[in-house]
């Protein structure tokens, strides 16, 4: 496993979590490892409603990211 991925993983699976992920590379195995991740074991059901998003790069804009990165958690 890539040694940035597993690190990333590792601080997950110990619950300290980054206010921020930016998941970016030509290889999307990696990206779809954390990211499933982050979705499925992060966030209950009943956050997720209110406290994910989910954005794609080339579907955002930088004001819709920052918008959203001010945010405050519910």
């Amino acid at each position: 496993m890539d040694s940035g991925a597993k690190k990333i993983l590792d601080k997950l699976k110990s619950r300290k979590y980054d206010p921020v992920y930016v998941l970016q590379g030509e290889e999307t195995y990696y990206i779809d490892l954390i990211s499933n991740y982050i979705e499925n074991n992060v966030l209950t059901d009943a956050e997720k409603g209110f406290n994910q998003v989910i954005v794609y790069g080339k579907d955002v804009t930088v004001n819709a990211i920052l918008t959203h990165a001010r945010r405050f958690p519910m």
